[in-house]
């Protein structure tokens, strides 16, 4: 088990090759519409101004940015991605949906925002990439106004490959049928590829593993209050919702 402290090396994943797939991949894991649900539960839950300051750590394709633009639309989002691939099939979803985001190429830990500025961060599977992991906990935590919240979740526990396949294979079988299987796979076979250079990522620890006791003492430690936390994504991940403490909670 590697610290949360050690610095994490260059990955094998290559996002440049994942980024095309990574769409299709999504749409074929019930595990990931689960995420999607259990975040636009989230948002329902958090008492955010009716124009929020967002940040989306690590955001990907931007599914979570459209997710809480279509509940909060006054947001004023920041989408934060080092992967220009990435960064340019967000773009042409905001654009699609006549969403205003502001896109940063650019990753977290080089990253500033201004202290106390920022109402929600969202950050999907995109910590354990972020070397060390306890500076930039707290590195989000200043960057939260006083009552301010993150949504986190963290892939801690280790692929396993065969258990992916089936699981996608099993419920692709069932809802959309052979043909739409074959075709489902054979469009996403580098994001399967891309998944194994991960496992090997988290092997030499390069990718951050942990238990949901090390995630939650980290968070915890890092200045935040732990509002909900639970096991998702099929218990690979972890759930946290948590809240910078306001002074009265301090006093």
């Amino acid at each position: 088990m590697n610290s949360a402290q050690e610095i994490i090396l260059h990955n094998e994943m290559q996002y440049s090759e994942y980024a095309p797939h990574y769409d299709n991949l999504c749409a074929i894991n019930p595990a990931y519409q689960d995420l999607i649900a259990l975040f636009s539960n989230s948002l329902e839950k958090l008492c955010l101004p009716s124009s929020p300051v967002v940040c989306d750590l690590g955001a990907g394709t931007g599914n979570f940015v459209c997710q809480l633009l279509t509940q909060i639309p006054m947001a004023k989002v920041t989408h934060l991605d080092p992967s220009p691939e990435m960064n340019t099939l967000a773009s042409g979803k905001y654009a699609k949906n006549g969403f205003e985001v502001n896109i940063v190429e650019s990753s977290m830990e080089d990253w500033e925002f201004e202290d106390d500025s920022l109402d929600l961060v969202v950050c999907v599977n995109a910590l354990n990439n972020a070397p060390p992991v306890m500076p930039m906990l707290k590195k989000i935590c200043r960057w939260l106004k006083p009552g301010g919240s993150i949504f986190l979740v963290n892939f801690g526990r280790e692929i396993k490959i065969l258990d992916w396949t089936w699981f996608l294979l099993k419920n692709s079988l069932k809802n959309r049928g052979a043909a739409e299987t074959v075709r489902s796979i054979y469009q996403t076979r580098k994001a399967f590829s891309s998944n194994r250079a991960g496992r090997g990522d988290q092997k030499s620890g390069r990718l951050w593993t942990h238990t949901s006791d090390e995630l939650s003492a980290i968070v915890e430690a890092a200045g935040f209050e732990i509002r909900e936390f639970q096991t998702c994504y099929r218990d690979y991940a972890d759930l946290v919702l948590a809240t910078k403490p306001n002074e009265r909670s301090l006093n």
